[in-house]
């Protein structure tokens, strides 16, 4: 399997030590390759025509400034999700870097502070405090268990998160009171997946199809995985092998993989990482199973129609989104190809540079919203987010509604689509650059859809909870 570890583990950050323990740089047009995990600062001058600096805006001399909106970051640079965290942190400093030179806000330049935390819930905690102090809000902070970690004290601390984890609690007033999502949670893609995947199998084949079920333990793999058992059960979907929580890091997958060629089942529903995955496909294949494939984008990564199992993914994959794949001809999508494409033009056209952007509109908003309120404290962004009440993101995702309701506040469309690996080699497989107009090789539906299961469904408490909780 190394060649699928090296094909997705492409993504490190690299360069000279500074105070935090990290490094300061100035924005490239890519991350590529280094020694190892870093914190970084990006900056951009504002053009000389910006706006004058508002001196009666409300600031705290020290996460915003006269002359700087200082943001955070918490990502995954070198850990099991570095492929997709990278891919969203690139698209910020490229879509921040664009906002500066066009005058920043409120006559502010606004910096980028980014940590590797490696999806580990306690470095990314360490990581939160060490940077908490110096920054306004967090625009990324990657993972589900990570994130979680800091829920309890972010009300304390003022600040506003945006994850890169798509759990259902964070639409729990609770839970979530200052985290703000970007668009349907795992479950919701599960629900409308399994749903339409299911309807159409017993078109095709006469018959409901079986189902089995694995996922990694935790708040990721398993919401999602309470959403398709929720979808089977609503359905009349024999779950024919139930594996949730039983791909945990480091263990022996044969007996996963052994219960999956043995069940039976028509579909299996994968949430877990990209390198889990390959793993159990190929040792499944190998023994002999022929069923379909399914689970989110950040599990079905496109970087693996690289590997041997490209055609196979490619041909017996179906994969759920919960944005536009970059390219899709939706209202807002030709703005943000065309940007970076100028400022990452040798860029594989990864899913999420799309989640990259979404973060950068939602804490752009925040911060409009502040200035225009008057008040650029991390206070003052908590109250400015309060009135920010819902984000159309121009079509690229579903609409979402900022609500203390969390049945209102759940977007309950999402896209189901393929991989496609024709389109992946004839734009230059990983060699694809956005600069040539490559788009994700994803073969989607042409408009986000909510099943009658996920519109019905209760999200009065998130879909997964640990025992206990």
């Amino acid at each position: 399997m190394r060649k699928i570890a090296i094909g997705l583990l492409l993504v490190f950050l690299g360069g000279c030590t500074s105070g935090d323990g990290g490094t300061s740089a100035r924005p490239s047009s890519t991350i590529g390759s280094s020694s190892g995990p870093v914190s970084m600062v990006t900056t951009a001058p504002a053009i000389s025509d910006a706006e004058p600096v508002d001196e009666s805006i409300v600031t705290d001399g020290v996460t915003v400034t006269d002359d700087i909106i200082h943001l955070g970051l918490l990502a995954d640079l070198s850990g099991p999700f570095a492929s997709s965290s990278v891919d969203a942190v690139d698209a910020q400093i490229a879509f921040w870097d664009h906002l500066n030179r066009q005058g920043g806000i409120a006559g502010r330049t606004v910096e980028l502070h980014i940590a590797d935390t490696k999806s580990d819930p306690q470095l990314h905690v360490e990581k939160y405090e060490a940077l908490m102090p110096a920054v306004a809000m967090f625009s990324h902070s990657m993972g589900s268990e990570p994130t979680l970690a800091l829920a309890s004290r972010l009300g304390a601390d003022q600040r506003i998160v945006i994850p890169f984890s798509a759990y259902s609690g964070w639409s729990d007033p609770v839970i979530g009171s200052a985290i703000m999502e970007t668009g349907p949670n795992w479950c919701v893609q599960a629900i409308n997946a399994v749903t339409s995947t299911a309807q159409g199998y017993r078109e095709s084949e006469g018959r409901a199809p079986r189902l089995a079920v694995v996922s990694s333990p935790g708040y990721s793999g398993q919401d999602a995985a309470a959403g398709a058992k929720f979808a089977a059960e609503s359905l009349g979907i024999a779950v024919v092998y139930d594996g949730e929580g039983r791909l945990a890091p480091g263990a022996d997958l044969s007996p996963v993989i052994a219960a999956i060629s043995r069940s039976g089942a028509d579909l299996v529903w994968v949430s877990s990482d990209p390198i889990t995955l390959a793993t159990i496909v190929a040792g499944s294949v190998q023994l002999g199973f022929s069923g379909t494939w399914m689970g989110p984008s950040a599990t079905f990564d496109s970087r693996l129609l690289d590997t041997s199992l490209g055609d196979l993914l490619s041909q017996r994959a179906i994969v759920t989104y919960a944005m536009a794949p970059l390219g899709w001809e939706v209202e807002g999508m030709s703005r943000v190809t065309e940007l970076l494409a100028d400022n990452l033009p040798d860029r594989y056209p990864a899913e999420s540079l799309m989640a990259g952007y979404l973060q950068y509109e939602l804490a752009r908003t925040i911060l409009e919203r502040a200035a225009e309120l008057g008040d650029l404290t991390p206070s003052g962004l908590v109250a400015a987010a309060r009135t920010v009440g819902s984000m159309s993101f121009d079509g690229l995702a579903p609409p979402v509604l900022y609500a203390d309701d969390p049945n209102l506040g759940v977007s309950r469309a999402s896209v189901v689509g393929r991989l496609d690996k024709d389109r992946f080699e004839a734009q230059g497989g990983l060699s694809a650059r956005l600069a040539d107009g490559a788009v994700s090789p994803v073969e989607a539906d042409g408009e986000f859809i909510a099943t009658d299961i996920s519109t019905r469904y209760d999200f009065s408490t998130p879909c997964y909870l640990p025992p206990g909780s």
